[in-house]
């Protein structure tokens, strides 16, 4: 039995539910990255903000070290905020009637939304971990990026979405909810990929914190460590 193998078409997605020990699996979405050049994409929009394209090489060290500092865990408790609004805005989409267009346009507008403030948040949070993430987020965009356009939302460079509500209010709702219904669906995979982005904050977060005399994690402001259910 031969197996059809789509191009520009991440299929990372498929293996996220088999539990942690498979995670190296998410190579596919690495290699998928790389090759239709979306991470360097946002590494290039990451780093813009310093204005020094060649700062691009400074990734490579980071991935060494991939933690986040003490500074830095405001940022991913911001990062989790976001994750979190983007997984709920998604899992709305998947459960939608998609029987009026301004009902719908009004999910579509919220998931665009939080799309974006996890993009930028993100990108922001300054671990590379949590980047790969972002980046095999927007592969699932780019794999679905046709039909995207169709119901009138954009890519930009930097990542984040772009909705036409003019083209939206004229795009056929069967297409719509071909594309955010249901298990499998782009709006799931991206609902699965912002839980994936919480978990990985909340690790960082767990891991730049410090430890105290008591015998616990200080987590400073980042919740729900799975340390902090054993004690």
């Amino acid at each position: 039995m031969g197996i059809n193998i789509q191009p520009k078409t991440d299929y990372s997605a498929m293996f996220q539910s088999l539990g942690s020990g498979t995670s190296n699996l998410n190579f596919i979405s690495d290699y998928a990255s790389i090759k239709n050049g979306s991470y360097g994409k946002l590494m290039k929009a990451y780093y813009a903000k310093d204005g020094n394209s060649s700062q691009l090489s400074s990734v490579v060290s980071s991935k060494k070290a991939n933690t986040a500092a003490k500074e830095d865990v405001s940022k991913l408790t911001e990062t989790r905020k976001s994750a979190k609004e983007l997984k709920e805005s998604a899992d709305k989409l998947t459960t939608a009637k998609f029987e009026d267009q301004d009902e719908t346009l009004k999910l579509v507008k919220d998931f665009v939304s939080d799309y974006n403030s996890l993009v930028k948040d993100g990108l922001d949070s300054g671990t590379s971990s949590i980047t790969k993430k972002i980046v095999s987020m927007d592969n699932l965009s780019l794999s679905n990026e046709k039909s995207l356009n169709d119901i009138g939302i954009k890519l930009n460079d930097d990542g984040t979405l772009k909705l036409d509500e003019e083209t939206f209010k004229k795009a056929d709702l069967g297409s719509v909810k071909s594309l955010f219904s249901g298990a499998g669906s782009y709006g799931y995979s991206v609902s699965s990929q912002a839980t994936l982005v919480d978990y990985q904050a909340n690790y960082e977060g767990i891991k730049a914190s410090t430890y105290q005399r008591t015998g616990s994690f200080n987590t400073a402001s980042v919740t729900g460590s799975l340390y902090d259910t054993f004690f």
